[in-house]
């Protein structure tokens, strides 16, 4: 989750949130297929409803305990609403 509320001189000049969502499954030690979500509204890029799916695969290369590598691909669905 974000939310970030600015502002100067008593006038917003900031108000926007965004929650987002992701899920990895390993289905062998390296290979996973993963998924996403996110929602946002930002009325300052006058954004009033933004929001998107995707699916998708990875490949996980090196695993360590500081350290974890990985490439993944995702096809995504973006919808944008805007307020003017």
């Amino acid at each position: 989750m974000l939310y970030e509320e600015e502002s100067v001189e008593s006038q917003s000049t900031r108000n926007r949130w965004r929650g987002s969502y992701q899920y990895d499954q390993f289905f062998t030690p390296q290979w996973f297929a993963t998924g996403n979500s996110f929602y946002e509204e930002d009325e300052f890029k006058e954004i009033d409803q933004r929001a998107s799916v995707g699916l998708g695969m990875g490949y996980q290369f090196l695993e360590t305990t500081y350290l974890n590598l990985l490439g993944k691909g995702t096809v995504n669905y973006l919808d944008e609403q805007f307020a003017t």
